[in-house]
């Protein structure tokens, strides 16, 4: 007889070690297989007006989002700020993982955009807002 709850948490494992081998521990990257992956450190609840990218560092990218992290409403503003500032449709930007935590992983599938691109329009926003 198998246990399925081991089985479970040696797919989940796997599956997290395959990310972190195709993606670097930078704050901007690309995975083995095109996609663009963003580490995002949030601070929700912020005493600011929606949302604000605060800086882009070497690991992470560490922004303020003015909603409650109730209901999944930061996570939505997040979703939506990053739809505006990176021009892409809510089906190319998803979470791999930190939906209910503050350091998350949002990954872009969108062949639309480039890598630079997006550390481009990013930092075009800290710079417009900062």
């Amino acid at each position: 007889m198998r246990n399925l709850f081991n089985d479970e948490i040696i797919l989940k494992n796997n599956k997290l070690q395959n990310f972190q081998e195709e993606s670097k521990d930078s704050a901007i990257s690309m995975s083995k297989n095109g996609e663009i992956i963003l580490r995002i450190h949030a601070k929700p609840n912020a005493k600011t007006t929606l949302f604000f990218i605060l800086y882009i560092g070497t690991n992470q990218i560490e922004l303020a989002i003015a909603s409650p992290p109730h209901d999944g409403q930061a996570n939505e503003t997040l979703i939506n700020a990053m739809m505006d500032i990176l021009e892409l449709h809510k089906n190319e930007i998803t979470f791999h993982t930190g939906i209910r935590s503050r350091s998350k992983i949002l990954r872009i599938t969108s062949r639309r955009i480039t890598l630079q691109e997006v550390q481009e329009k990013l930092k075009r926003h800290i710079i417009e807002k900062g």
